[in-house]
């Protein structure tokens, strides 16, 4: 049996966002203590489809902050990274001023190439300037 990952249609609207207490539960392992960057993007790449717009903010937020706290640095070559900011740029609309800015400077800090993510934010963003 094939595992589902995030690669599939991730964010499209023919995925069903996980329920409250499911997204909770991610989030939990998502910020624990215990959380390594391969943990997490591991969790994105099998659970990555049901993810909540918070969910994959958050992911990329944790990811950057840990490798970063290692002095390591996500390839930029790492499909899954590729696949969270494909996510993150289909389901941008749902994502909250704090969400926008949290994975943008996620993707910046971790120094991985994402200009298509960077541009639908930033078109995202502009009609709400006031929320920053």
């Amino acid at each position: 049996m094939r595992r589902r990952t995030a690669r599939r249609e991730l964010g499209s609207a023919s995925q069903e966002e996980a329920p409250r207490q499911q997204q909770i539960q991610w989030g939990k392992q998502i910020t624990g203590r215990d959380a390594t960057v391969d943990t997490i993007l591991g969790l994105f790449e099998t659970h990555g489809h049901r993810f909540s717009a918070r969910n994959l903010a958050t992911v990329a937020h944790r990811v950057a902050k840990i490798d970063g706290r290692r002095r390591n640095r996500v390839r930029n070559d790492d499909h899954r990274m590729r696949d969270l900011a494909n996510a993150c740029s289909r389901r941008v609309e749902g994502f909250n001023s704090q969400e926008l800015a949290n994975t943008v400077w996620a993707f910046a800090t971790a120094d991985v190439k994402a200009p298509e993510l960077f541009d639908t934010v930033a078109s995202a963003a502009l009609p709400r300037l006031g929320e920053f």
